[in-house]
């Protein structure tokens, strides 16, 4: 059996765990301890810039919704994929917490463009009063379908945000395996691009229970806290969601593990591309692959006892496999040997 659902089924990383068991004392509450001020530190030394603040919440979710309800209020819109985590998983948190509405670019793709953009932008405005204002921007990076915006293309995203006075919020849910695939600094592909906001995914990679709402744009930063107290994601002993950070960012281990994830996929993708039965549907650039094969294919794998799930909402026979920091390249080859069987058995 080889787990190819989701990254969300891996085990916390022992280096998490372990960090957890470090805070043995009484500390101050709601964010005052000492854990949380290092966690903040470290995050200032990360991203390169000692204007940001994080905001550590219990689940992606929260992250994404919080930080739109930092940029957003009722009467205002989000632009966003139709794909996008804030349009189609989040059971309208993102709506429920800011009063906006999610505004989609529907285009058949993963990705939307800086042309897409501005032409929706400019479809909002010109319908008026009829149409909620748009007031912010939000890609994912990975996208849903496991790709990564390139340095060019967020700033030109970016570009035409600024020029409509629009904030740009980037969901990070795998935000470290884009990382990774693009061979920068964390820097660079946020608030040197134009990002205001970020949603930055701790459990995907590794975590138990801790994503971080990262701002940079000082002005936001009036209101977060009590938009974090407001929605029930500041912890009481906020310590253990920060202490997981200090594990992350010691040695590199954030890194380390969406490069093993990483490489993980595309040893998997190199020899799924080599089949005739199966075709590799996206760019394998982070820790996804999506792969449109048939349903008697699918059904054997899973008797086989392999877990991984249909991804029907791009198309018929499309499946995703995810690779996670612990997968196993023993794992990996014994998943293609039962492909191997159904290809030429």
């Amino acid at each position: 059996m080889v787990y190819l659902a989701s990254d969300n089924t891996s085990p916390v990383h022992p280096n998490i765990l372990k960090a957890l068991t470090t805070s043995t004392d009484h500390q101050k509450s709601y964010g005052y301890d000492d854990a949380s001020a290092a966690a903040q530190a470290l995050f200032a030394r990360i991203f390169e810039t000692d204007r940001l603040t994080f905001y550590p919440v219990f689940t992606g979710s929260a992250a994404n919704s919080l930080a739109l309800a930092a940029l957003c209020r009722g009467s205002e819109g989000f632009v966003c994929h139709e794909l996008s985590h804030v349009n189609q998983d989040e059971c309208g948190m993102p709506e429920l917490f800011s009063g906006a509405k999610a505004i989609t670019i529907v285009n058949g793709r993963d990705k939307f463009t800086a042309d897409e953009l501005e032409q929706r932008i400019v479809y909002a405005i010109n319908r008026g009063i009829h149409h909620v204002r748009p007031r912010a921007i939000s890609i994912t990076q990975c996208t849903e379908l496991g790709t990564v915006y390139s340095l060019e293309e967020i700033h030109a995203i970016t570009r035409i945000a600024k020029h409509y006075q629009l904030y740009v919020h980037m969901d990070g849910a795998r935000f470290t395996n884009a990382l990774v695939h693009l061979g920068c600094s964390a820097a660079a592909m946020t608030h040197l691009a134009g990002v205001d906001i970020l949603s930055f995914g701790g459990t995907k990679n590794g975590g138990m229970f801790t994503e971080a709402v990262v701002v940079f744009e000082p002005t936001l930063q009036q209101s977060l806290p009590y938009l974090h107290k407001h929605v029930g994601q500041l912890a009481s002993k906020q310590r253990y969601l920060s202490l997981q950070w200090h594990a992350f960012f010691a040695e590199d281990l954030w890194l380390h593990n969406a490069r093993h994830a990483n490489a993980m996929a595309r040893l998997l993708a190199e020899t799924l591309a080599t089949l005739e039965h199966i075709d590799i549907i996206y760019p394998v650039q982070a820790n996804e692959i999506f792969v449109r094969m048939s349903r008697e294919r699918a059904d054997y794998l899973h008797g086989c006892g392999h877990i991984f799930y249909d991804w029907g909402i791009v198309g018929a026979d499309v499946y995703r496999f995810v690779t996670n920091y612990c997968t196993t390249a023993e794992e990996i080859q014994l998943f293609l040997k039962d492909v191997y069987n159904l290809s030429f058995g």
